[in-house]
């Protein structure tokens, strides 16, 4: 399900894989293709912060993720997007969204190679 305003923009995904390797996936994600601001644990929940570079048009914006188990193997992503410092993004977020979420993917289908688990059982996407 995504939300989607003038500088902003919202996806909220489900998959049937275990917590600490989709935030594992994550951080990594966060520090090589973003620029790392913040990670905070929660009761319920890990929330991380990055942002992307400002631009001659931008002033970047930034990227959270937050990240929580609903039941053993089965992890609630939601990723938000939001500029800095303008009213409208151009479809910035949303990239940024994007971007992450095929990132985080790509990672979790390697993870799921690596150990010869079949995808169908373990990556579920809604």
């Amino acid at each position: 399900m995504a939300e989607k305003t003038l500088n902003s923009y919202k996806e909220t995904r489900n998959y049937d894989i275990g917590f600490e390797a989709i935030a594992m996936v994550a951080e990594t994600i966060a520090a090589s293709k973003f620029m790392w601001l913040d990670k905070i644990i929660e009761p319920d929940s890990l929330l991380i912060s990055c942002r992307t570079n400002a631009s001659p048009g931008s002033w970047g914006e930034v990227i959270e993720v937050r990240i929580k188990e609903l039941a053993p193997n089965r992890t609630n992503v939601t990723i938000s997007s939001y500029a800095i410092a303008q009213e409208i993004d151009w479809g910035a977020s949303g990239r940024n969204v994007r971007e992450f979420f095929q990132a985080l993917d790509y990672a979790i289908l390697g993870i799921i190679r690596r150990n010869r688990m079949p995808s169908e059982d373990l990556l579920h996407i809604e």
